[in-house]
């Protein structure tokens, strides 16, 4: 199980820390209700869609990338199954960037004539 880790920015007038999931928690708040204010009572009927999608996204793509392109060791860290990934990867459009990212060119042997 991952823990939050310490943020050693807030508070700091104080000397104390708070976990950062509490000021990504925050962060993620703002942003949700200045989204909401932005679009009003009249807004889309999709927004759970696209704010997952946004959210999804970008977790994949970092995980993704911190792990170099390796999909087993980031469905590990992400506590996901590789073909669930592998899934979501396409569907989201995210193309590998890590040496293990690219996909191995398919030897074909062809008859000789």
């Amino acid at each position: 199980m991952i823990k939050p880790a310490e943020n050693p920015d807030s508070d700091s007038k104080k000397g104390a820390t708070k976990p950062v999931s509490q000021s990504f928690e925050a962060m993620v708040r703002d942003h949700l209700e200045r989204l909401l204010r932005g679009i009003g009572k009249q807004g889309g009927d999709q927004l759970y869609k696209i704010v997952m999608e946004m959210v999804e996204r970008l977790l994949l793509d970092l995980v993704f990338q911190h792990c170099q392109g390796n999909q087993v060791e980031a469905a590990r860290l992400l506590g996901i199954n590789r073909n669930t990934l592998a899934r979501r990867l396409k569907e989201l459009n995210i193309q590998g960037r890590g040496k293990r990212g690219r996909k191995k060119a398919r030897k074909t042997e062809g008859n000789i004539s």
